[in-house]
């Protein structure tokens, strides 16, 4: 009976238990439901990555005259008058400075002009159309008299031998005197190159030179030697005409990057000598080989050397080279209506990339 009872205790006890741990479970774990257990929360989508930031591209460069010729003269001069100065517009053919033109010179540029060698050559011609015309009418009377039987075959063979000769003498003669006449327009226009003056004949080769602008654009380099009296050295460069707008900037660009440029890309570029101020500029060029460095480089490792001149360790240069990454000259145009970029300045080229 005893242990009856001690039963009943303890399973009222457990029971009383159960009920106070009840409201403890439920927030510790699932919550039961009469179809079954809960089922975990399926996990969030993956959210798909967010779009590629567009990347700058950075890189630097210098600028550069897109068009630009030297002039120089090729003789002693003294100049006489200045008509330009650094930065003038200038026009084709517009003058620039007179000097004059020294004894040697002017004999030089005589000689050049002589027609000598074509009169030479006129009268050449003339001489061999006379010869050539004798044997021919020496054919004629040859073959009256063969019809006669007074003259043989060997006679009319001579003779046609010698008219071939003169007609091939005659051909000569004038082929040369055509290209003598080719060559003096050729002089011609040397000397009133050199010269700088519209009209030169062998009797009126001018005493005063003129120097003209090669092209359209701005007086970029002026040799700090010239002035009004200068005496001026023979091969001396005087100035230098360039096209200022619209103007080039070029950049060394590495192989990566420039395998995102485009001709016709937008860019920005900054300039230190420039503070404060930003300039668009356009892709214009992107080459399809390296600069030319790299390529010089490596023919100048792959060259063959004599046994003389040794080189061990030319395969290691070899593959040194072909290790290093390759670079490109890219071209960038940039408008300069107001000429404030000029020639070497240094630019930081920034392009937004959005492949």
């Amino acid at each position: 009976m005893t242990v009856y009872r001690y039963l009943a205790s303890a399973g009222l006890a457990l029971a009383l238990a159960l009920t106070q741990a009840g409201p403890a479970l439920a927030q510790g774990g699932p919550a039961l439901s009469p179809d079954g257990p809960a089922q975990n929360p399926p996990p969030p989508e993956a959210s798909s990555p967010p779009e590629a930031y567009a990347q700058e591209i950075t890189f630097s460069g210098k600028l550069y005259c897109p068009v630009k010729y030297e002039v120089a003269i090729p003789y002693a001069i003294n100049i006489t008058a200045i008509h330009a100065d650094l930065g003038k517009k200038v026009k084709r053919d517009e003058n620039i400075l007179e000097y004059e033109i020294h004894l040697d010179t002017h004999i030089d540029a005589k000689e050049k002009m002589t027609q000598a060698g074509i009169k030479e050559y006129e009268a050449r011609r003339v001489e061999a159309e006379v010869q050539l015309g004798k044997l021919r009418t020496r054919r004629k009377e040859l073959e009256t008299l063969r019809a006669r039987g007074m003259a043989s075959e060997q006679a009319l063979a001579i003779n046609a031998g010698d008219i071939e000769a003169a007609e091939k003498q005659l051909a000569v003669i004038v082929e040369n005197l055509t290209l003598e006449r080719e060559l003096f327009l050729v002089r011609q226009e040397m000397v009133r190159h050199q010269l700088g003056v519209q009209s030169a004949t062998p009797k009126g080769v001018p005493k005063i030179g003129v120097v003209r602008s090669p092209i359209d654009g701005y007086v970029v380099w002026w040799n700090p030697e010239v002035r009004t009296g200068a005496y001026i050295s023979e091969r001396t460069k005087i100035l230098e005409v360039g096209v200022m707008d619209p103007i080039i900037l070029r950049a060394l660009v590495h192989e990566i990057e420039v395998q995102k440029l485009q001709v016709g890309d937008e860019t920005t570029v900054t300039f230190d000598s420039l503070p404060g101020k930003t300039f668009p500029a356009k892709v214009s060029r992107v080459p399809w080989v390296p600069a030319q460095a790299s390529s010089q480089q490596l023919q100048a490792m792959l060259k063959p050397h004599t046994p003389a001149q040794p080189q061990p360790q030319t395969q290691d240069r070899v593959q040194t080279v072909l290790d290093q990454p390759s670079y490109y000259e890219v071209e960038l145009t940039m408008s300069n209506p107001d000429l404030i970029l000029k020639e070497g300045l240094k630019g930081q080229v920034t392009v937004l990339n959005r492949k």
